[in-house]
């Protein structure tokens, strides 16, 4: 009997485990110059890195005092579980170069979690590239959920997220 409450109670704690290790685990499949990109965003990173190297440092207090927007393109993601839900918003959702260069220079740089937690990604986005302070050549990705990412010419991402009430169809959450 004491072997088998035992075996029992050890079942449990593994269950218990395996099920919270699962949950800890947000994978967010992205797909970027046609290819698929994994953040793991359990982790909290405020900057991930798609290349294999995970050594590489750069400053996570990147302060953007310029943006210029070198192009910009409007997408939908009719594939998105959401995208029947924002049909109508995503098509009457509309940006500029000077909102876009806005938004990216009042944004700020946050983690995974609070990209994950507070932040709807919606089926619309505009995409392009950019010139940060006059020197850093970038894509960008800006979602109608008021979160964009910054991806830098070596790989390294930058999360974004807006939070005055405007421009957007969707704002963060803040509770």
């Amino acid at each position: 009997m004491k072997l088998r409450t035992s075996i029992s109670i050890y079942v449990l704690c593994l269950l218990v485990f395996i099920s919270c290790s699962d949950k800890e685990r947000n994978i967010n499949k992205r797909t970027i110059d046609n290819k698929i990109m994994e953040f793991d965003l359990s982790k909290n990173d405020t900057i991930i890195s798609a290349t294999e190297d995970t050594s590489m440092q750069i400053d996570r207090n990147l302060v953007i005092t310029e943006v210029q927007v070198l192009n910009l393109r409007k997408t939908e993601d009719k594939e998105s579980a959401f995208y029947d839900k924002y049909k109508i918003e995503c098509e009457n959702w509309m940006m500029s170069k000077e909102q876009i260069e806005e938004v990216l220079k009042n944004s700020r740089i946050i983690d995974g979690h609070e990209y994950h937690y507070f932040f709807d990604i919606l089926p619309c986005t505009y995409t392009g590239e950019i010139v940060i302070n006059e020197e850093i050549k970038s894509k960008y990705e800006v979602n109608a959920g008021s979160s964009s990412i910054i991806i830098l010419e070596d790989g390294i991402f930058y999360f974004m997220g807006y939070y005055e009430n405007k421009y957007f169809i969707d704002y963060p959450s803040t509770d």
